[in-house]
């Protein structure tokens, strides 16, 4: 039994034969002919470290904790009693011993971040753990085309929650702001704040800032949103061009001013505040910290905290998003969608989910008629 289970690793999984034989002694009891062999918690322990020490390999440090988190729930759950013997189990008993309490009542918010999050690094694992670590296939996640097995686990969120939560900093607020921070001589955090405002940037994206030498078109680099797909098919930041942005003119505003506070940054007239510049200088591969340093100093004047004392569910990346409410909300003049979702660097649908929300009964019906006047005028 034992020479057929290292017969058939070996054609299965193209390994060598000493590859083979540790494989196979991780699982529990590999002399049985049974066919139902499963790892030993020893052998899935190793399938563990060996997958988080692929995951620190390819993303950075500022990502690891939840997948950890994930995996070490995963191993506990096939460590339980009686032990998981499918993909489907694992996952079930996942979600019933880490998102639920004893008495079954919930835990972990149906529906939220953290059941999608921790159920598709769980999945990956299982996945992980069979093409890499010799684990059964039965413990592969279930076939689920239609989501409906991970919707089931991770629920629906109330209504109200499901709504969407994207505030953006109207334009008049962001005119506003801009005219503090001039009046309160702070050149430096008004060319961030500009600078973010005005392209829709991420605020980690201050430091991959790349305006042309002749004063055209700004574009900025790709690194801050590196991700785990990326990384694995070897789609690094390098082989990804640097995308294209352009800014969103603000009514009463100088028609110029996000130019010339692309000028000022590439001249070196204007810097932006130190703590942000201290975080771009020793950026290495932690490009979150310059988008907490900004958060920081935005926080710091009382003109945001006047702001969020009237909206508390402002945050500071409600910058960004005033550049998209000003691409779909500014009265005779819109941007479409998909051109949006370019410069804001989402895919379409990301995109159109977190702002059509905007939209309305009464703004439809102006669309539909601006588009019809402007037939009839052509």
């Amino acid at each position: 039994n034992i020479i057929k289970g290292v017969h058939d690793i070996i054609n299965e999984k193209n390994l060598n034969l000493k590859d083979a034989i540790e494989m196979l002694f991780r699982q529990e009891n590999p002399a049985s002919s049974s066919r139902n062999k499963s790892l030993s918690i020893e052998g899935w322990q190793k399938a563990a470290d060996s997958y988080i020490d692929w995951y620190k390999s390819n993303n950075r440090s500022t990502s690891w904790p939840n997948p950890i988190r994930s995996v070490t729930r995963t191993v506990d759950a096939l460590k339980s009693r009686p032990m998981p013997t499918t993909g489907k189990e694992v996952l079930e008993r996942h979600s019933q011993l880490h998102w639920h309490h004893p008495d079954g009542s919930v835990k972990t918010a149906l529906g939220g971040q953290g059941r999608k999050r921790g159920y598709e690094e769980s999945a990956r694992f299982l996945k992980y753990a069979v093409n890499e670590a010799g684990a059964p296939n039965r413990y592969l996640p279930p076939d689920d085309p239609k989501g409906e097995f991970k919707q089931k686990l991770v629920g629906r969120a109330p209504l109200d929650k499901r709504q969407n939560k994207t505030i953006p900093l109207k334009p008049e607020q962001f005119s506003d702001f801009l005219d503090w921070l001039e009046a309160n001589n702070m050149p430096e955090l008004h060319l961030a704040v500009g600078i973010v405002g005005y392209y829709g940037l991420r605020e980690c994206e201050l430091a991959v800032l790349y305006p042309s030498e002749d004063g055209g078109p700004l574009y900025v680099g790709n690194h801050c949103k590196e991700n785990w797909r990326q990384r694995s098919i070897g789609k690094k930041h390098s082989d990804r061009p640097p995308r294209l942005v352009h800014h969103l003119a603000v009514k009463g505003r100088p028609v110029d001013e996000a130019k010339e506070l692309i000028r000022k940054y590439q001249s070196g007239e204007v810097q932006f505040p130190e703590p942000i510049k201290d975080a771009i200088d020793n950026v290495m591969d932690a490009y979150k910290q310059v988008g907490i340093k900004f958060s920081a100093e935005v926080k710091k004047t009382q003109f945001w905290k006047d702001l969020v004392a009237q909206e508390p569910q402002l945050a500071v990346n409600s910058l960004r998003h005033g550049w998209a409410y000003r691409a779909h909300c500014t009265k005779g003049a819109w941007l479409d969608f998909a051109d949006a979702a370019e410069f804001m660097g989402h895919d379409k649908i990301t995109h159109i989910n977190h702002y059509a929300s905007w939209t309305n009964e009464a703004k439809k019906l102006e669309s539909a008629e601006a588009f019809n006047a402007a037939i009839a005028a052509a």
